[in-house]
C-alpha cells in the first residue's frame, strides 16, 4: 500500500485524517493489515512517534485491532460510534464547547459512581491520586489523570455513559502536549481529586458538581492563555 507523503506541521491530525478517509472510501479493507510504524512514518515523512501516536488514537476509536505488533482494519471500523465521530475530532471545535460537555458528563459520571462505589474503589481511587501527588514527571500527570477519571467512569457502569465519556476524551487528546505544560493545573490536581473523593463518599451531589465545574473551569481558562500565548509568540 502506497501513501502520499504529508507535511510535517499536521503530524498526528493529519495521519488519523488520511487513515481515516482510506478506510471510509474502502481503499484499505477490514481485515486488512497497516504497515509498520517504521514503514508508514517512512511514507509520509514523519517520525515514529507521530505515528505510534495515530495508532493510539485509531485503537481508540475502534478503527484498528492490534494483533501481537500488528495493527488490522476493525471489521465494524466504518458503523462504529467512535468512527463516525471522527470528523469532528479531527477538526477545530471550539475549546468552550469541549469543556461544556465535559462537565456536563463528569459530574454526572461521577454522581452515578458515588451512589454504586464500595468502600474499596474509593481507597483505590484515592491510592491514583496519591501517585499523582507522588509523581513528579509531567509525562506521567496525563496517565494518572486519565486512569484517575477512567475509574470514576467504570463505577457507573453504564455503557451509554461510558460510551460518551470515551469519545469525549478521545476528542480531549487532542490538547495532551498543552495541558503537559499546564503546571498551575497540575499542582491543583491532587487536591481537587481529594475533595472529589471526599465528595462523592458523602454522597453530597451539589458539591461533586460544584468540584467538577471548577477544576474544568481552572482547566479550561489556562488551556485558552496557553494557546493564545503560543499565538502571540509565532
Amino acid at each position: 500500500m502506497k501513501l502520499a507523503r504529508i507535511k510535517k506541521s499536521t503530524l498526528t491530525d493529519r495521519v488519523v485524517e488520511l487513515l481515516y478517509e482510506k478506510i471510509t472510501k474502502g481503499e484499505i479493507k477490514a481485515g486488512e493489515k497497516l504497515p509498520g510504524e517504521v514503514e508508514l512514518a517512512e511514507q509520509l515523512g514523519v517520525g515514529r512517534p507521530t505515528i505510534r501516536e495515530a495508532f493510539n488514537r485509531l485503537l481508540g476509536l475502534g478503527l484498528v485491532e492490534r494483533t501481537g505488533y500488528t495493527m488490522i482494519i476493525a471489521n465494524d471500523a466504518t458503523n462504529s460510534v467512535h468512527a463516525r465521530m471522527v470528523p469532528l475530532i479531527l477538526e477545530q471545535w471550539e475549546t468552550r464547547q469541549l469543556f461544556e460537555a465535559r462537565k456536563l458528563i463528569e459530574g454526572d459520571l461521577a454522581i452515578l459512581a458515588a451512589r454504586k462505589a464500595t468502600p474499596s474503589d474509593f481507597i483505590e481511587l484515592r491510592q491514583i491520586n496519591e501517585q499523582m501527588a507522588n509523581n513528579t514527571s509531567v509525562q506521567q500527570y496525563w496517565t494518572l489523570d486519565m486512569q484517575f477519571h477512567k475509574k470514576i467512569a467504570d463505577l457507573t457502569n453504564n455503557d451509554v455513559l461510558l460510551a460518551m465519556n470515551n469519545i469525549l476524551h478521545d476528542m480531549f487528546r487532542k490538547y495532551e502536549k498543552d495541558v503537559e505544560e499546564l503546571l498551575g493545573v497540575h499542582s491543583t490536581t491532587y487536591s481537587d481529586h481529594t475533595e472529589l473523593v471526599d465528595a462523592m463518599e458523602r454522597n453530597d451531589e451539589d458539591q461533586i458538581r460544584a468540584i467538577i465545574n471548577r477544576s474544568l473551569s481552572a482547566s479550561e481558562q489556562a488551556l485558552v492563555e496557553l494557546r493564545e500565548s503560543t499565538k502571540q509568540s509565532r
